[in-house]
C-alpha cells in the first residue's frame, strides 16, 4: 500500500517537474530576445491617417514657416508611413515602417546659399545586429519621427547607432522628464528629450533637445537642434496641428 502511494507521488512530482520545465522554456523564449538581442523597440503611438503640423523655424534669427506632413500609403498589400518636411533651404522625404517606425528610405534636398545637394539613403539589406539599449537609425530625419514611438518614462535612455556607418560616434538619447512648453497663448505638456554625446565629447559637441507631447500620438512640439560645432542652431516651435 505504501509502495503504491510512493509510486503515485513520484508520478505527480514528475508531471509537476515537466510542467515547470515547460514554463521556464516559455519564459526563456519570451525574455531572452529582449535581453540578449535587446535593441530598443519603437511602437507606433497611434499616428493618425494624415497629420499636418506647421512650425516656426528660427535659424539664428532667420525666421520662416515650415511644414511637416505624415500619412499612410499602401501598394500591393504593403503599407507604410511617409513623412515630408518642407522649408526654404531643406526638403525631406522619409518612408517608415507603419508599426515600429523604423525608417527604411530617406531622401533629402539641401539648398544652402547658392548650392544644391540631393542625397538618398535606402535600406537594401541590414545584417547589423544592434545590442542591448541601442536604437538603430539611418539618419536624423527618420529618427525625429521614429522617436515618437520611444519608451516615455523619466530617465529612459538609449544609444543611437547609425545602420549605414561602422564605428564612429554614438549619441545618447535620454528622457529628462516632463515640462510644460508655452508657445503664444497655448500650453503643451511635453516629454523633454536630450540627444548628445556623453563624457568628454559631451563638452565638445553641443546637445540637442526635443519636446514631444505627453498625449498620444506624441507629436513634436519644440526642438532645439544644435548640430555639429560651427553649424547654426535651429529652433522649431509648433504653430498648428491638424489631422484628417
Amino acid at each position: 500500500m505504501e509502495e503504491g502511494k510512493v509510486g503515485i507521488m513520484t508520478e505527480i512530482y514528475g508531471k509537476l517537474y515537466k510542467i515547470t520545465e515547460q514554463i521556464i522554456f516559455i519564459l526563456i523564449l519570451v525574455l531572452v530576445p529582449s535581453f540578449m538581442y535587446g535593441q530598443v523597440v519603437l511602437t507606433n503611438p497611434g499616428i493618425p491617417e494624415k497629420e499636418t503640423i506647421i512650425y516656426t523655424q528660427d535659424t539664428e534669427g532667420k525666421l520662416e514657416t515650415v511644414k511637416s506632413v505624415i500619412e499612410y500609403k499602401s501598394l500591393d498589400n504593403k503599407s507604410w508611413l511617409e513623412y515630408r518636411f518642407y522649408s526654404n533651404e531643406r526638403d525631406v522625404f522619409v518612408k517608415l515602417d507603419e508599426n515600429n517606425l523604423n525608417a527604411f528610405y530617406s531622401e533629402v534636398w539641401d539648398r544652402p546659399g547658392n548650392s544644391s545637394f540631393h542625397s538618398i539613403i535606402e535600406v537594401l539589406a541590414n545584417g547589423k545586429q544592434a545590442e542591448k539599449d541601442e536604437l538603430p537609425i539611418i539618419d536624423m530625419d527618420g529618427f525625429i519621427v521614429g522617436l515618437r514611438g520611444f519608451t516615455w518614462k523619466k530617465n529612459a535612455s538609449a544609444r543611437i547607432v547609425f545602420m549605414n556607418r561602422s564605428g564612429g560616434f554614438s549619441p545618447e538619447i535620454k528622457i529628462k522628464g516632463n515640462e510644460t512648453i508655452h508657445i503664444d497663448d497655448q500650453s503643451y505638456e511635453c516629454w523633454k528629450v536630450q540627444v548628445g554625446m556623453k563624457g568628454v565629447l559631451g563638452a565638445v559637441f553641443p546637445k540637442s533637445y526635443f519636446w514631444y507631447s505627453v498625449e498620444s500620438p506624441h507629436y513634436l512640439v519644440r526642438a532645439e537642434a544644435a548640430g555639429m560645432p560651427g553649424s547654426p542652431k535651429i529652433i522649431l516651435e509648433i504653430q498648428s496641428y491638424s489631422v484628417k
